[in-house]
């Protein structure tokens, strides 16, 4: 690169840069917001384990779900979320 475009490119790269390690902060907040919600729910901390599901992922499914003991049967599951066989 040419000296005299060394600056303007660093600058540059530091101005695109900024809103994204401010974002990645904002994001590990919230993470560890998650991680001490979670830590009285063993159904939700369980569900984590999965390989490929994380503690966000893993809350998401809990918060939509709610109390697992109101499905009953499986099919009462299957109806409340959409679900058809296949």
């Amino acid at each position: 690169m040419h000296a005299a475009l060394a600056v303007p490119v660093q600058r540059t790269l530091d101005l695109t840069l900024g809103p994204i390690r401010y974002l990645e902060n904002q994001i590990a907040q919230v993470e560890q917001w998650i991680s001490t919600e979670v830590q009285a729910c063993p159904a939700i901390l369980k569900l984590a384990t999965i390989p490929g599901v994380g503690l966000v992922l893993s809350s998401g499914i809990g918060a939509e779900i709610g109390n697992i003991k109101r499905f009953i049967q499986g099919t009462k599951w299957d109806k409340s979320a959409n679900a058809t066989a296949p």
